[in-house]
Formats: C-alpha cells, structure tokens, sequence
C-alpha cells in the first residue's frame, strides 16, 4: 500500500496548494470594509473640522478644535497603514489581479463577489456589473438602460475613457482572466 501512502499526501499538497489564499480571502474583504469605514469616518470629520473652524480665527485656537485636529490626522494615518496592509495582502494573495486591476478594486471585487474562487468563477459579464445590483434590479422592473459597469468605473482606464462601456468590458475581461489565473494556478 505504499501507492496509497504517496497519493495521500500528493492530494494533501494538492489540497494546502489551492487553499492557500482562502484565509486571506475573508481578511481581504474585512480589511477592504474597514478601509471604506475609516474613509467615510476621515471625510466626515474632516467636513466637520471644517465647519467648526470657521467658528473660531486661527489666532484663538480652543483645546478642543486642535484635539480634533490631531485625532483626524491620526485616523488618517491609520488609513494609509490599512491601505498599505490591503496592498501586501492583495500583492500576496492576487498579484495578477492586483496589477490588472488595482489593490482597492480588486479587493471590492473579490468582497462583492464573495471569495477569490467566486470572482474566478464569474464570467467577464457578471465581473463587468458587479457592484451594480440596484441599477440591474431597476433595469429588470421599469425597463430602464442596463447597467454598463459597477465596482469597475472607478478603475482611471474606465474613468478616462470617452467610451466607458467598450472600456469596462475590456477591464472586466482582463480581471476575469488575472483572477482565474489567481485562483487556478501559476501563469
């Protein structure tokens, strides 16, 4: 029986090979929630700053404004540590859709989408629109223009394209393709 032996633990490596990045999956998509958390947070006391200081000239400074002050610019450097951790799991765990796509998009892809093999799975169609469940709803009920691209807009190559359909199809064939090759194996 020592075929049997052999084949165990070729199927055991087999199996520690494709679920390597299964655990980094969920940390991704924790890690991409709490980014967006931590942004809307900064951009909301930030506007808040704001308007506080408009109450107060820059020659009467009150305890409390510049306590302010100072825990923004603290969560904001916690912001830039979460995105700078995001960048090395998603250089760790997807590299190819990392470079196709970005850190951040890809991240929220892989969270809209589910897990990295979910987002590999999906056709280019499906990748293409994800993120725009509501607009694709609408679309179903009142017969409304479809939805040409979700998470995918924010990507520059979509954003600066004259004609952003024709882009997000071509980005979200190539992010079909970075995550396949994520998932599946080495290319």
């Amino acid at each position: 029986m020592p075929n049997l032996k052999e084949l165990r633990k070729l199927c055991i490596l087999d199996v520690k090979r494709k679920l390597a990045c299964f655990p980094e999956d969920s940390l991704i998509v924790k890690v991409v929630r709490s980014l967006d958390d931590v942004s809307r947070t900064v951009k909301v006391l930030a506007s808040r700053l704001d308007e506080w200081s408009v109450f107060y000239s820059y020659s009467r400074r009150e305890k409390v404004l510049v306590d302010f002050e100072r825990q923004l610019k603290s969560l904001e450097v916690f912001q830039k540590k979460l995105d700078a951790y995001l960048l090395s799991l998603m250089r760790k765990c997807c590299p190819h859709l990392t470079s196709v796509a970005s850190h951040v998009i890809g991240a929220r892809l892989i969270a809209a989408s589910g897990s990295l093999e979910k987002l590999a799975r999906m056709p280019s169609s499906k990748v293409q629109v994800l993120g725009a469940e509501k607009a694709l709803f609408r679309h179903l009920k009142t017969g409304s223009n479809p939805p040409k691209f979700g998470i995918i807009y924010f990507h520059p190559s979509v954003l600066n394209s004259p004609d952003k359909g024709k882009a997000a199809r071509n980005l979200a064939a190539r992010i079909a393709i970075a995550a396949r090759q994520d998932f599946y194996g080495k290319g």
